[in-house]
């Protein structure tokens, strides 16, 4: 399977945009666990943080911080 190596996932409402380094990515959960808003979730297919819910994202940078890769990053963080 194809996996984009840095996808990024745009909110043109909010204007904001979250990239994930798929190489830094281990699916290790902080992301999932620490986001009030349960944007993130482990895609099981690929292994990897998938922001599934963008449109329910508050712009906390709750994912950028605990990331233990720095694989994140949020345009507004």
């Amino acid at each position: 399977m194809w996996v984009t190596i840095m996808p990024e996932w745009k909110n043109y409402e909010l204007d904001f945009t979250i990239t994930i380094d798929y190489e830094k990515c281990h699916a290790c959960l902080p992301c999932v666990e620490n986001c009030p808003t349960n944007v993130l979730e482990i895609d099981e297919e690929i292994e990897k943080a998938v922001p599934i819910r963008l449109d329910d994202c508050t712009e906390c940078c709750a994912c950028v911080l605990v990331c233990p890769e720095d694989a994140i990053t949020h345009s507004s963080c």
